[in-house]
Parts: structure tokens; sequence; C-alpha cells
């Protein structure tokens, strides 16, 4: 099926560079994205404002020592230590608002870091669709 649908420019042209940054095509990056925001099991009127808490994980996870290896934010919580809430005990809509205000957080790093400094990149995605992070020079 096709449908058309007006965007801004400037909508487009980031859907188009992250889906290049994840190896997709527009179709496959946009698709990616309906799916995933159709199979959720919880609606909601209104799209929430990101708790405080997840704020302060992401600047903490951001912070978080990451090598070469790609990692996903789930990895990155994990390596927090003991003594934070275990991922499993964390609810859906806590891991989802991680992972993607994360992926902003590494967006608006990459974006700010200048050429040849250190900065963190999302390198692809696993089979189970979460996103992977490693370390990259700009």
């Amino acid at each position: 099926m096709n449908i058309a649908i007006n965007l801004p420019e400037s909508i487009v042209a980031h859907a188009l560079s992250t889906a290049a940054i994840n190896h997709q095509t527009f179709d496959e990056y946009i698709k990616a994205l309906i799916l995933r925001d159709t199979q959720s099991s919880e609606v909601c009127a209104a799209q929430p404002s990101v708790a405080p808490e997840v704020s302060s994980l992401v600047a903490v996870l951001m912070e978080h020592p990451i090598g070469a290896s790609p990692v996903t934010v789930e990895d990155l919580y994990k390596s927090l230590g003991p003594n934070v809430t275990k991922w499993s005990a964390l609810s859906t809509n806590s891991r989802k608002a991680l992972g993607r205000e994360f992926a902003a957080a590494a967006r608006a790093s990459f974006e700010a870091a200048e050429i040849g400094n250190f900065c963190i990149v999302r390198t692809g995605r696993t089979v189970q669709n979460k996103g992977l992070y490693a370390l990259r020079v700009k």
C-alpha cells in the first residue's frame, strides 16, 4: 500500500540521516518506527514527559565508560553495578524511555562534538531492535 503524507523538510532530513546511520533505507526506517509504535501493548492518549529519573540516569550512562565494541543501553545499565534496580524490574515504559532518551543524548553528543573528538554513536541494531552504541572518533 502506498501512502502520501506531507512532512516538514527538517523531519525528512532527520529521518534520512538516522536511516543512513542505521544502514537502512528511508522506507525501512519509517516501517520500523511504525511497527515499534503500533506494537506497543500500552496505549496512551498523550505522550508523557520524560521522568526526571530517566533523564538523570541517561546522564549517568552517557558518562559511563564505553569502549569500541558495540553495547546496548541494557548492557550499559547492567554495568553500573549491583546498587541499581535490576533491569528486569524496570517497567517496559521506563526501559523504552531510557533507550529513547539515551539515543537522543548520543545524537546530541555527536552533533556537539568537534571533528577528531570521541563521542558515542549508534552503530546499528540487534535482532531485537535494540540500539547498539560504541565510542568513535567524529
